[in-house]
């Protein structure tokens, strides 16, 4: 088949991510205190003492950021929002 061969990240690089991504940006030097996908991405790929080549699409099928990612968005809606009051945490609220 065509196209260009999928990368796999090995447990290592997955590791990494996933340590990377429940890092506070600020902690890491960022001028930001919450990752966003695009962010993320941008930082792995720079990092100069391990740089991990991953795009927005693996990094958002990646399982086990799955939490953080919501935890990212959630944190976004509530900062839009203003409080945790105004937010609904559920389908059944």
């Amino acid at each position: 088949m065509g196209g260009r061969p999928s990368r796999l990240l090995g447990p290592d690089d997955e590791d990494f991510v996933v340590q990377t991504a429940t890092t506070r940006p600020t902690q890491l030097g960022k001028p930001f205190t919450r990752w966003s996908i695009r962010k993320l991405v941008d930082h792995l790929r720079r990092n100069i003492s391990r740089p991990v080549r991953i795009g927005r699409k693996t990094l958002r099928r990646l399982e086990v950021l799955t939490e953080v990612v919501d935890q990212v968005t959630i944190g976004l809606v509530c900062s839009l929002v203003g409080s945790w009051g105004n937010v609904s945490r559920g389908r059944g609220s």
